[in-house]
């Protein structure tokens, strides 16, 4: 095996085995560790694509959630779920499709709402799909398929597309916590379509809510905007993750991953 694969395989093992006994603070920085060995150009065949473990948690106060940790050893992004309800005979009685708009790296967790009736009876994740290193992946956890498409990803130099300069701040206040924003349009063009990606964590580390914040107003150049958003009760810290925007002189919508300094190029 190779070393620095074989470097990945131990530390994730170590971080599942003794989670029960360590310190938020432990597993934290165990996670960021992790983060910074991850290899480049996984080869995702038939024997290492089941990339994600699912477990739905159920609340009896707010909506259910599905708790997706990504359990490869590569990065994972556009994660799309099928989940199913089913009868006491077993036969499904109601679909839906849920989206995950964030890149996961190998470990890390985040926690996607239930939008459905409390009235269920069994309930299954039917399906799951996700993008990396050039391609597309579905697994059908329902009859044990994988399908591996190959998908040409086109990313670009960030320097030219990461182009708002961001700084943030977060408050507790009056019960209530808010994320303020600063964002400078540090381009020579308008931007247009501005969303940004919000993530909230809990104390773990683990991304508990994705928000997307949308601008609807144009952003000239060297312009500035404050914005807040006010986020959930069990938020402990909050970062931008990425971003999107329309670009008039590409022609473009341009997507910027945060996290993996990626940019991704929808053309018009």
């Amino acid at each position: 095996m190779n070393k620095k694969y074989q470097k990945i395989f131990l530390l994730v093992i170590s971080l599942f085995i003794t989670t029960g006994c360590e310190s938020k603070k432990e597993q934290i920085e165990k996670r960021a560790l992790i983060e910074t060995t991850i290899p480049s150009n996984v080869h995702i065949s038939k024997e290492n694509a089941k990339a994600i473990k699912t477990e739905i948690i159920e609340d009896k106060e707010n909506l259910d959630k599905i708790k997706v940790t990504n359990i490869s050893n590569f990065n994972i992004f556009n994660l799309s779920f099928e989940y199913q309800q089913f009868d006491n005979n077993n036969n499904p009685v109601s679909k839906q499709n849920a989206l995950l708009d964030i890149t996961l790296f190998p470990s890390e967790t985040v926690y996607l709402s239930i939008n459905e009736n409390k009235t269920r009876n069994k309930r299954k994740i039917t399906s799951y799909s996700y993008e990396s290193n050039n391609k597309k992946v579905v697994v059908d956890t329902l009859n044990d398929k994988i399908n591996i498409l190959n998908k040409k990803e086109k990313t670009e130099n960030q320097k030219e597309y990461d182009i708002l300069q961001i700084s943030s701040s977060y408050i507790h206040e009056k019960g209530d916590y808010t994320y303020y924003t600063k964002i400078k349009n540090i381009s020579n063009e308008d931007l247009g379509n501005i969303v940004l990606t919000i993530a909230e964590l809990n104390d773990y580390g683990e991304y508990i809510k994705i928000n997307n914040l949308a601008i609807y107003e144009i952003l000239k150049s060297n312009d500035e905007k404050e914005l807040k958003i006010t986020l959930s009760k069990n938020c402990k810290n909050a970062e931008i993750i990425g971003y999107t925007y329309d670009s008039i002189s590409k022609m473009a919508n341009i997507k910027v991953d945060r996290k993996t300094n990626n940019v991704y190029i929808n053309k018009n």
